[in-house]
């Protein structure tokens, strides 16, 4: 039998924040309330969105996250993360800390 594993799954044991964003041509940055060890994101939009992290904003050279890349797991430790989407575009993302 095969397995199946849920989005849930995935963190298991673990502390969990989650946050969604609402990412827009201003960079916008959200503070998580304890620093993570990874992330697990998803782009849920239509648009590119860029992200930074411990960064005061992002810009077009920052880490990109298509809207078709699915979950994306990150092993980074940051306190904040920064996003922004190309001029006249948003996209919605969810940004889980596991910390």
């Amino acid at each position: 039998m095969t397995r199946h594993y849920t989005y849930s799954d995935l963190q298991y044991g673990e502390n969990i924040e989650n946050k969604s964003i609402v990412a827009t041509e201003a960079s916008d940055t959200q503070e998580l309330a304890t620093a993570s060890k990874k992330l697990l994101v998803r782009n849920s939009g239509d648009s590119d969105v860029y992200l930074a992290f411990d960064k005061s904003k992002a810009t077009i050279d920052d880490f990109l996250l298509k809207p078709d890349d699915g979950l994306v797991e990150l092993p980074v430790q940051c306190k904040t993360v920064s996003t922004i989407c190309a001029a006249g575009l948003t996209t919605s993302v969810r940004i889980n800390s596991c910390y």
